[in-house]
């Protein structure tokens, strides 16, 4: 009987890059998911809204910006982590067009930021009469 010896063909791949060719990027995936927060995003009539998770935020540590439809949270730690620096985070966001800036109201409230964006006039729905 003959011995049959089978390589997978990705197995010149793996020795070339010695192992998991995308191993090297896994910190950048874990940073990725450590900085984000999830972001629920829903509308009525006159707004939009945004819920985002922001577990442990103190509404004193947070700005919010808004400019040509980016919201950007701002988050600077009064805190510091295991290398004494303070811990930053940010995250900007593209709302839908036709919001009134004037008008965009937030409240942080057990770990959940809530952002209410008013539609502008021309964005909300009209209801038509068939005659």
């Amino acid at each position: 009987m003959n011995t049959l010896n089978y390589k997978h063909p990705m197995s010149a791949f793996d020795s070339f890059f010695g192992g998991d060719p995308f191993e090297a990027f896994a910190p950048l995936f874990e940073l990725s998911r450590k900085r984000t927060s999830s972001v629920e995003w829903f509308e009525d009539d006159s707004n939009y809204y945004a819920r985002v998770d922001l577990p442990g935020v103190a509404k004193e540590d947070l700005d919010i910006e808004y400019e040509a439809d980016l919201v950007t949270l701002l988050f600077t730690s009064s805190r510091k982590d295991e290398n004494g620096e303070k811990v930053r985070f940010e995250r900007t966001m593209r709302v839908p067009d036709g919001i009134e800036a004037d008008g965009i109201n937030a409240v942080l409230a057990d770990g959940v930021l809530t952002l209410t964006l008013p539609k502008a006039p021309e964005k909300k729905p009209v209801n038509i009469k068939i005659s």
